[in-house]
């Protein structure tokens, strides 16, 4: 009878410790509102990352990482997954980045696809980086869980474990075939603002709160200004309109009576006008861009490639960027502002299926480029 008593005791000590570490967030949202900075005014800025496994990228380390940040190479060298490897460190714990991405990756714009995540997860994500004098760590692991949740429906969970100054931050999410997944955590932070920008996907949501932001703080005329003088001079305004509920930006130009949406106006603008929103929505963080050159004219891109530079220094954002484009890697160089900013990096597969990755610092590659017109992609 006392073993039995005691065994009880144990097993309600067990559920209350379950209990005190982890605590229900609920849902995942479509539109995750961010998770907490782990530190307030925390300066400095990536200088190093080293990946232990995530896709191809295998016992790499990226090093001299520097403002602006620019990944070469062929198509399947691992350069969208740098990218993504960057923006979940600056997400920590946070697995809506991870889900972000997922869904990314998967196509999915509406409801996620639980068993595609449990089918597709091969292997477990390790990084860690070094950010200003911080060491940071991330894994991502799939898991049967041993915590006391409804099973019914259960297929596995995703367990996100960061590790800052020595302090574990932990979340975790569990997938089931017949309704949402749930999250889990004690803490969630994030280390800065980040996001990532790619051209076969828009975020509405996201884009609003830049908007917001970037009307707040005054610099909203300015890429207006921008898009004005380089692209189109009959542009008017660019206006954010409630249509049934739902936010879109509408372009105003002198050339009609009307505005029109626009993802009807041109790729080009709508390129633009995102990439310099969320510079400012990251500042003091990371900004993630997912072929840069992507629907902008080569003509463009020195003026471009010039306004960004200058918005990540005006806002302090560490740029790491992806291209196809030798014109596009030029152009950083060619538009003459501060080359000692800038470090491209030429990602190779070589013969056994190993990325490796080679750098050039901004001063030396417009040296090479003026002597025999280099060519970093490889």
């Amino acid at each position: 009878m006392m073993e039995q008593l005691v065994s009880m005791i144990e097993r309600i000590s067990k559920n209350l410790e379950d209990i005190k570490k982890l605590q229900t967030k609920g849902n995942l949202s479509h539109y995750p509102a961010a998770a907490p900075i782990y530190q307030e005014k925390l300066t400095g800025r990536f200088s190093e990352i080293s990946f232990s496994r995530y896709r191809k990228l295998q016992q790499l380390d990226i090093r001299h990482l520097n403002r602006i940040n620019i990944f070469a190479g062929k198509n399947n060298s691992g350069k969208t997954t740098m990218l993504e490897a960057v923006y979940l460190l600056s997400q920590l714990n946070d697995l809506n980045a991870f889900i972000e991405l997922e869904r990314y990756r998967g196509k999915f714009t509406e409801r996620f696809n639980p068993l595609w995540l449990d089918k597709n997860f091969y292997e477990p994500v390790e990084l860690s980086a070094l950010f200003g004098e911080m060491k940071i760590s991330i894994t991502f692991t799939k898991e049967q869980t041993s915590e006391h949740i409804e099973k019914s429906g259960y297929i596995s969970s995703i367990v996100a474990d960061a590790d800052v100054k020595g302090e574990t931050l932990t979340s975790s999410l569990h997938l089931f075939s017949d309704k949402e997944p749930e999250l889990y955590y004690q803490k969630s932070n994030i280390l800065c603002h980040g996001a990532f920008t790619s051209p076969y996907r828009y975020n509405e949501n996201l884009l609003r709160k830049a908007h917001a932001l970037a009307v707040r703080e005054g610099f909203f005329d300015d890429i207006i200004r921008f898009i004005r003088e380089k692209i189109d001079t009959s542009l008017n305004r660019i206006q954010m309109v409630n249509i049934e509920g739902e936010n879109r930006f509408y372009v105003h130009t002198n050339s009609f009576d009307y505005g029109f949406d626009i993802t009807k106006y041109g790729e080009g603008v709508q390129r633009v006008f995102e990439i310099a929103l969320l510079m400012g929505y990251c500042q003091n963080g990371i900004l993630c861009i997912d072929e840069f050159e992507s629907a902008i004219h080569k003509s463009l891109l020195r003026d471009f490639s010039k306004f960004v530079h200058q918005l990540a220094e005006q806002f302090n954002v560490q740029v790491f960027l992806t291209t196809h484009s030798k014109e596009c890697i030029d152009a950083f160089i060619e538009n003459e502002y501060k080359h000692e900013d800038i470090t491209a990096f030429a990602l190779r597969e070589k013969e056994d299926g190993i990325i490796e990755c080679k750098y050039v610092d901004g001063v030396r590659l417009a040296s090479l480029l003026e002597s025999i017109n280099i060519d970093i992609r490889g």
